[in-house]
């Protein structure tokens, strides 16, 4: 009888220091943890939307670029036949920026975060990223 006694505890301590390990703490520790992101949403947003606006002066390059000299055979041909060639998959990835820099936009105006003037920046000349 002593001996069950003593083993129950000791099963119950190695299994507490196994979960320990497996990094299975107290659930209260985890939820307190600080978070990652920035106190003030405003100057997120605004990190959010400079990387949307630079993806969209990318993408207006791209177009611009393949006006003049397309990647494809079909663009070559609508070329010579005198019409725009815009490759299809900028003109969409064009379209969902703009919706998203749109909506950040909106989501900023109600947090009263300064408002951006989206077709301000868009005119504002390109300067490449460098890496």
């Amino acid at each position: 009888m002593r001996e069950q006694s003593v083993i129950r505890p000791l099963a119950y301590a190695i299994v507490f220091v196994f979960a320990m390990s497996l990094g299975l703490g107290s659930a209260s520790a985890k939820h307190h943890q600080k978070s990652s992101t920035p106190a003030d949403p405003c100057a997120s947003m605004t990190v959010t939307m400079n990387g949307i606006l630079r993806q969209l002066k990318t993408v207006n390059k791209a177009i611009s670029n393949e006006q003049s000299a397309p990647k494809t055979l079909a663009g070559v041909f609508q070329l010579m036949q005198g019409q725009a060639y815009v490759d299809q998959d900028n003109l969409e990835r064009k379209t969902r920026l703009r919706q998203e820099a749109d909506d950040l936009d909106k989501a900023m105006r109600v947090g009263g975060c300064t408002p951006v003037d989206i077709n301000a920046e868009l005119a504002k000349p390109f300067v490449p990223t460098i890496h």
